[in-house]
């Protein structure tokens, strides 16, 4: 896809940063997952970061269950690191392969915002690859922590905004 110019989505915490508990809904959390900066490097195209404040507010996880995921082996064999205790609409509580039910979301003001781009050009002076997609990653998660917390100082509630 960016071979051919197309731009290209990445959502690099999957479901560790999806399914995070409610009370750290003002985190970022992209698990160490370097890929989306290795890639970017290789093809040398900017990383634009984007965030929202409120999405979690639509559902309420309770406990994000990745020593569970682990215990069972669900992160090698399927890549699910978290197998989720949610509460949400109409069902109430809902565990594991279940919180994929549709649910009735929670109403909850969402504010994105999108960032600045950040352009692995200016790191080409590293001489090790991984190194340099150690810091580009370092850079996005940092930035995007710096967005989202800002986001949440204009907030005066939950749900609300």
């Amino acid at each position: 896809m960016l071979e051919a110019g197309h731009k290209l989505l990445v959502f690099p915490g999957g479901d560790i940063e999806n399914m995070r508990p409610f009370t750290q809904r003002r985190r970022v959390v992209l698990g160490g997952r370097r890929g989306f900066a290795r890639l970017a490097l290789k093809q040398g195209v900017p990383i634009i970061p984007v965030v929202n404040a409120g999405a979690h507010e639509t559902l309420v996880v309770l406990s994000q269950g990745r020593r569970l995921a682990k215990a069972i082996g669900a992160d090698r064999f399927a890549r699910v690191h978290s197998i989720p205790l949610i509460f949400a609409l109409p069902w109430g509580f809902l565990f594991g392969p279940m919180a994929a039910l549709p649910y009735l979301p929670l109403p909850a003001k969402v504010t994105v915002q999108v960032g600045h781009p950040i352009e692995p050009a200016a790191w080409e002076d590293m001489d090790h690859p991984d190194e340099l997609a150690d810091e580009l990653y370092l850079q996005v998660e940092q930035t995007m922590q710096y967005m989202l917390s800002e986001l949440y100082t204009e907030r005066l509630l939950p749900v609300v905004g």
